[in-house]
């Protein structure tokens, strides 16, 4: 990686240059200059730090993750800061008592103002904005600073320094601090899939969200942790993509080859782990919080030593309705193909016309395509029976009668990571896969062997990206507060 500066204006004197973290990426016989992180304008950067272009080329030079970590912990303070805003009935009713005032303020003014009043009010307030958005870059480029070059200080107390030393062996604390090296844990990042629902050219974990793929943003939020000492990212064989990321740069991050499933993949990851005990997390939870991380870390302390826990995962509850159904028919395939026994005619029934329906929209989308008119007879068929595929999976359409409801206040979603000690773990998928056991994340391994496992709740923005509307939410939160 490398720092640029960046001139945008015609005018020489009023010219703003911008700071921006780029890499260089070789495909084939061409180098590719790609923009990882626009740090802000070099003017309210320099107000703070005259030699900050200097400290971000040494960061870049001895591959410190730190320039990431700080604008990481910037934005998680500032999305804590709007929560509490949010939550908090004293800011409310404040806010609320300033509207008013600005109301009633407004229409006496509207009542005693004339035309020109209110062109100078009206000129007055973007003089005031143009200033606001100034001081408030400034003061972002403050703050980003201050995080940059002040380490996050996680002060515990004696007695909990004392239970992390005795639960995460081989760590020195010094004195109520844990600093970022070397970290206590190692993290096995599951990146070797392809996101089949997601439906996208590239798999979902390379998604663009800001300018770093989706599985960028999660290596460098367990990288910003204090308590990660090494990411190792498990990648398929074949993967194409990962060089093109920043995470190559990094002396913290290695990377291994995944297997057939996901099970296989964490085999591999939590295999070449140096530490005794392994956070496992998707590749495609980018949102996970830093203090998520550690009220993991803190709670599965005290839930192994007085609880007898063997580790724990993140959740969160659930908040929909829950049906149980009776049964669940998938029909999935083709409106040509569909064929069902006379033991299910209501629904031959129903899915004669939503299938008849899907087989109008093939057609309309068929005629839509600019080589229609040319087309032979059977090009048309192949086409249309594609487009009905196609529209078929979109629906992923299930005949399901409910059963009955489900009580939900004992209900969580998993979540990741999910913390457990590496040879226990590992022990406990081997004998899952023996017994043909099916395994849909760490926990539910140790489970089968009998194990208690810990659940902590965590934010719900820790949600898994699956489908687009997934990207959207998660571009939406970046955006708001990145």
């Amino acid at each position: 990686m490398y720092v640029e500066v960046k001139k945008f204006g015609l005018n020489t004197s009023a010219a703003r240059q911008y700071v921006y973290l780029k890499r260089a990426v070789r495909e084939g016989k061409k180098i590719k200059h790609v923009t990882v992180e626009c740090l802000g304008s070099l003017e309210s950067l320099q107000q703070y730090d005259p030699d900050i272009i200097a400290k971000l080329k040494d960061l870049c030079a001895s591959g410190s993750p730190d320039i990431f970590s700080c604008k990481m912990r910037l934005t998680e303070d500032r999305m804590q800061e709007w929560l509490q805003s949010q939550i908090s009935p004293t800011m409310a009713r404040a806010a609320g008592h300033a509207d008013i005032e600005a109301g009633e303020s407004s229409t006496k003014d509207g009542v005693n103002s004339g035309k020109s009043a209110s062109a100078s009010s009206s000129a007055s307030s973007s003089k005031s904005a143009a200033r606001s958005a100034k001081d408030q870059q400034n003061c972002e480029a403050q703050h980003f600073l201050h995080y940059l070059f002040n380490p996050p200080r996680i002060d515990v107390s004696p007695k909990m320094r004392q239970l992390l030393i005795n639960t995460y062996t081989g760590f020195d604390f010094t004195d109520h601090v844990i600093t970022p090296e070397p970290g206590i844990l190692d993290a096995v990042v599951v990146a070797a899939g392809v996101g089949k629902r997601m439906g996208a050219a590239v798999p979902k974990q390379y998604l663009k969200l800001d300018h770093k793929c989706v599985l960028e943003h999660t290596v460098l939020k367990l990288l910003s942790s204090p308590y990660v000492s090494r990411v190792i990212v498990v990648i398929s064989e074949d993967d194409p993509y990962f060089k093109r990321t920043c995470l190559g740069d990094f002396p913290r991050v290695c990377t291994v080859k995944g297997g057939a499933e996901r099970v296989d993949s964490v085999l591999q990851g939590i295999e070449h782990a140096n530490s005794n005990w392994v956070l496992v997390h998707d590749a495609a939870r980018p949102l996970v919080t830093l203090s998520d991380i550690e009220k993991l870390v803190l709670s599965v302390a005290v839930g192994y030593t007085y609880f007898d826990y063997c580790g724990g995962i993140l959740s969160s509850k659930v908040a929909d309705t829950l049906k149980l159904a009776q049964s669940s028919r998938p029909a999935l395939l083709p409106a040509s193909t569909v064929v069902l026994d006379e033991t299910h005619a209501e629904e031959s029934v129903i899915l004669n016309h939503v299938y008849e329906g899907l087989k109008e929209r093939a057609k309309a989308q068929l005629k839509l395509r600019p080589d229609y008119e040319n087309m032979t007879a059977s090009e048309r068929s192949a086409a249309l029976a594609e487009a009905e595929e196609s529209l078929a999976h979109q629906l992923n359409l299930k005949i399901a009668a409910i059963d009955h409801t489900v009580d939900r206040s004992y209900m969580y979603a998993a979540q990741t990571p999910q913390l457990f000690l590496k040879n226990e773990l590992h022990q406990a998928i081997k004998a899952a896969q023996e017994a043909g056991f099916a395994l849909t994340d760490e926990a539910s391994a140790m489970e089968y062997v009998g194990k208690k496992v810990l659940l902590v709740e965590g934010s719900e923005l820790n949600f898994k990206l699956t489908t687009p509307s997934d990207l959207l939410l998660m571009q939406s939160v970046i955006k708001a507060f990145g």
